[in-house]
């Protein structure tokens, strides 16, 4: 899983979206079909302009899972996206819109149906 792109425009909220994704992660890692990059390897690519076949290729994954987060007041939005390394095809995408009371719940339920070996 990559960084999540936090496009909320405030900088100070920055935290928010780094705590979202390592919870992401940990929850994902616990998915025996699946093999999660560490969070300090996907990190790097935080804010970087290479494309996803080539961090798939660096990583050795099949497909990567990026998104973004917008907070709102008391909402937040977070879009998920598993992309394909190879072809960098859409594989699966939702949208997640919750309250800030909602947001522990809300982790449990963001993740791609199983697809091996994932960034």
């Amino acid at each position: 899983m990559l960084p999540l792109e936090d496009v909320s425009g405030d900088a100070g909220r920055e935290y928010f979206a780094a705590c979202m994704h390592d919870a992401l992660i940990t929850d994902l890692a616990r998915i025996n079909a699946l093999r999660v990059t560490a969070r300090a390897s996907a990190m790097r690519y935080s804010g970087t302009q290479k494309s996803i076949a080539e961090i798939a290729k660096e990583l050795g994954v099949d497909a990567a899972l990026t998104g973004s987060l917008a907070r709102s007041g008391d909402r937040v939005r977070i879009t998920a996206q598993l992309i394909d390394g190879a072809t960098e095809n859409h594989l699966w995408t939702q949208r997640y819109d919750r309250t800030m009371r909602e947001v522990l719940s809300l982790q449990n339920e963001i993740g791609p149906p199983s697809h091996g070996k994932c960034a």
